[in-house]
């Protein structure tokens, strides 16, 4: 079956000229034809810092998959749909690499393709300025009645952190068991 046989007749829709000159001229794409879906077309303009396309017009933000998917469909899309990446590149402006789907298909695309970010918590972080064995003690010293600026101190982390710590907000999900 052919892909362009997918795609839909152009349907009228208010999507200014200009939008749409602009947004072609900031997508890098293949010498394959109009509906190459073996490549993807990367955004050349603006990125976010999840590092997906970002189209500006008057300044408004719109996501670039968003506008492609405007050009080609000419219809906004179904209430509780979203529009997803078949390709995982966020950039990628080509309309054949995005197709709708509820937020759960997103979701269950992000694990079957292993893109989720594993975050390193509790010590294992980076940036942690405390072991278990710290937290643990930091805890045992409040509930035995010890102000939280004290604990602050003694442990080299700010007021905020220490309260977070001992309140069960931070430090919750893994751990010695008797913490």
């Amino acid at each position: 079956m052919s892909y362009i046989a997918l795609l839909p007749p152009a349907r009228p829709f208010p999507l200014p000229a200009a939008i749409e000159e602009k947004f072609w001229g900031q997508i890098a794409r293949c010498t394959h034809g109009d509906f190459c879906v073996a490549c993807c077309w990367p955004w050349t303009g603006r990125r976010n810092k999840a590092g997906y396309g970002v189209y500006y017009h008057h300044s408004t933000a719109f996501y670039v998959h968003h506008i492609a998917w405007l050009i080609v469909w000419r219809e906004p899309l179904p209430p509780k749909l979203v529009r997803r990446h078949i390709c995982d590149v966020p950039h990628c402006g080509n309309p054949c690499h995005i197709i709708a789907g509820t937020q759960a298909d997103n979701i269950h695309d992000m694990f079957a393709r292993n893109r989720r970010k594993h975050t390193a918590t509790g010590e294992r972080h980076g940036k942690a300025r405390l072991t278990w064995a710290q937290v643990g003690e930091m805890r045992m010293r409040y509930a035995s009645g010890e102000h939280i600026a004290d604990l602050a101190r003694c442990f080299s982390v700010s007021f905020w952190a220490a309260e977070a710590v001992v309140k069960y907000q931070h430090w919750r999900k893994e751990g010695p068991a008797c913490l």
